[in-house]
């Protein structure tokens, strides 16, 4: 959250395009940097071949990052080294490229260090939970960032106030790195030496892995195609003013922020792959937006604010789902390499052809403007319909990428739109925050009687719970949803004496009724806790499977209580054909012997 100052002051959009601009960069320059952003990802696979052979990647990560944050200076040093325009360009050109190779070769450290810090079934809610408030931190930054431009603006002063706003931006992306220092590291698993080629070639020859590499080389060929050209084309051909401009584009931090939560959900619940595939879609309509949207300030304002929100919202859904594809289909032991070898293949190459070709085909005719009406189209809005088009393709290659869950996204999408989603959130969050205990179970039972799939990691976090009224609204709220998932937790909330819940949860995975539900609840059947006992009964029945009708004949020999013998014919009463619970009391003699196992068959 303090580093991202330095990207919102230094890196980020309008504030660093509005003093490029003003040094006098064109289309080609930020398609260049942005085809340059792209290729040094090949340091990349540098730090994948270095991090397999760290003791410790902390250190290492922290020097790299300090480095790399303070080289910015010389950015704003270029107004005083050079005289001439394209010196100075290329001067800035070629300090961004060492930058962002830096900045690259930390990258696989960092995110292997994170994973190992992460447990596996939440990684994507934890992400989700993170990335909300560094955005919440960059929406501060960013609005901080657009009256800081927009008054040196005024007063002609753009090469002044970045240069302020950037150092500002330097303190704080170091301080950020140092904040670091307390952060535990685990040990590092190295993998076993191997020749250069054969590391970089494992994760293309993986054929689990293979999927997500293809689709991220197409996506980010397609979207680098017009990506680095939005902020340009709103600034140097719309003739938006920078304040304008800066915080329109805070939309797509606020939409990030807002969806950020949701979208950890998703990924969690349903999958990466529907994640991925619906943001693809949303954000078809979001980019045409660019093109549709008239320079008319009445309208450019409200309708670039939505679809930014919007774009920001789906941005979240890709990066959640990009990252945990990315970390969970690579292996621990060589993941850095993973990690790096897709980057460079994908965004590196892929990403550092497409931003020359969009900047060279707008460079053809950079003043060529077509009147239609009161759109004034030119060759900006040329590479974004290319772009469109070019997206198009990755929806169904996102079908194919890896998923720790095997749900589709037409299934997810009926499930999502089947309750209130704002409702669901609203509860979930309640759940999860609220200091009230009875607002807290309220939450509980509102959600078993909306049934969202969607809530069911936050009700299985509420098995926890420190009150046992939310613990049995949870257990009961998860039953009533029925979903397989919650199957290990019932079952631990089963077993666990202190859980308190011994009868909810019984109840709750007679409802499931899955294999592993079933096994759960006959084990629990040799526990002395009479509650628990009566609870896993009942469930069985609930059950019908047939499986349990053995082992509740062998325990009616050994139980004398007449509560529970009385419990176990009911049972038996509606898994078999035995007759009604008294007839089948009848059938057992007074010593607990049991008539002929065909009469219950």
């Amino acid at each position: 959250m303090v580093g991202i100052s330095y990207f919102a002051f230094c890196i980020l959009e309008v504030p660093r395009v509005r003093y490029l601009t003003e040094l006098g960069a064109t289309a080609f320059d930020f398609g260049v940097i942005a085809s340059l952003a792209s290729l040094v990802i090949v340091f990349q696979i540098a730090s994948g071949m270095l991090t397999a052979r760290l003791p410790r990647r902390k250190p290492v990560w922290m020097t790299v990052c300090i480095v790399h944050r303070m080289l910015f200076a010389l950015v704003l040093a270029a107004p005083v080294l050079f005289e001439d325009t394209r010196w100075r360009i290329w001067w800035i050109i070629g300090v961004l490229f060492i930058h962002d190779a830096l900045a690259q070769l930390s990258a696989p450290m960092w995110l292997s260090w994170m994973a190992d810090l992460l447990p596996p079934d939440s990684l994507n809610r934890m992400w989700g939970v993170r990335l909300r408030a560094v955005t919440a931190a960059q929406v501060a930054a960013s609005v901080v960032a657009a009256f800081v431009i927009g008054h040196f603006e005024k007063s002609d002063q753009i090469i002044l106030g970045f240069t302020l706003l950037a150092s500002v931006g330097i303190v704080a992306g170091v301080a950020d790195i140092l904040l670091f220092i307390p952060v535990p590291e685990p040990p590092h698993e190295r993998p076993a030496e191997q020749r250069f080629w054969k590391v970089v070639a494992e994760p293309l020859r993986d054929r689990t892995y293979r999927p997500f590499f293809v689709f991220m080389l197409y996506w980010h060929f397609a979207m680098m195609l017009a990506a680095p050209f939005f902020t340009v084309y709103m600034i140097s051909s719309m003739k938006m003013p920078v304040l304008q401009a800066q915080l329109i584009n805070t939309g797509v931090l606020i939409g990030q922020m807002l969806a950020s939560p949701f979208w950890g959900h998703v990924c969690d619940v349903y999958g990466v792959r529907p994640a991925i595939q619906l943001s693809l879609i949303v954000k078809i309509f979001t980019i045409l937006g660019f093109v549709l949207i008239p320079p008319v300030p009445q309208i450019y304002l409200p309708a670039f604010t939505v679809i930014l929100i919007i774009d920001g919202m789906m941005n979240a859904g890709l990066a959640l789902g990009m990252q945990g594809a990315m970390l969970q289909a690579s292996p621990r032991q060589n993941r850095a390499m993973y990690i790096a070898t897709v980057n460079f293949l994908a965004v590196g190459l892929a990403g550092f052809i497409s931003p020359l070709l969009g900047g060279k085909l707008i460079d053809m005719a950079p003043a060529a403007v077509w009147q239609v009406g009161v759109w004034h189209l030119n060759l900006y809005h040329a590479v974004f319909l290319l772009s469109i088009v070019l997206r198009l393709g990755a929806i169904p290659l996102a079908g194919r990428i890896p998923s720790h869950r095997q749900i589709s996204s037409r299934d997810t999408l009926r499930d999502l739109l089947r309750v209130n989603l704002v409702e669901v959130l609203w509860l979930m969050r309640r759940l999860r925050t609220s200091r009230n205990e009875a607002v807290r179970a309220r939450a509980a039972r509102r959600l078993g009687e909306l049934r969202p799939v969607l809530a069911v990691s936050t009700l299985i976090g509420a098995l926890r719970d420190p009150s046992r009224p939310v613990r049995h609204a949870a257990a009961s709220a998860l039953g009533r949803i029925g979903t397989a998932e919650a199957t290990a937790s019932l079952a631990g909330a089963l077993v666990d004496p202190r859980s308190g819940v011994h009868t909810p949860a019984a109840l709750a995975l007679g409802r499931i009724g899955s294999f592993e539900a079933l096994r759960a609840l006959l084990s629990n059947l040799t526990r002395p806790d009479a509650a628990a006992l009566k609870g896993t009964i009942d469930a069985l029945a609930r059950t019908g499977d047939t499986s349990a009708i053995l082992p509740l004949i062998c325990m009616m020999n050994d139980v004398t209580d007449l509560d529970l013998r009385q419990r176990i014919a009911a049972a038996l009463s509606r898994l078999c054909e035995a007759g009604p619970p008294h007839a089948i009391l009848a059938m057992f003699e007074a010593d607990g012997r049991t008539a002929p196992a065909r009469d219950f068959t």
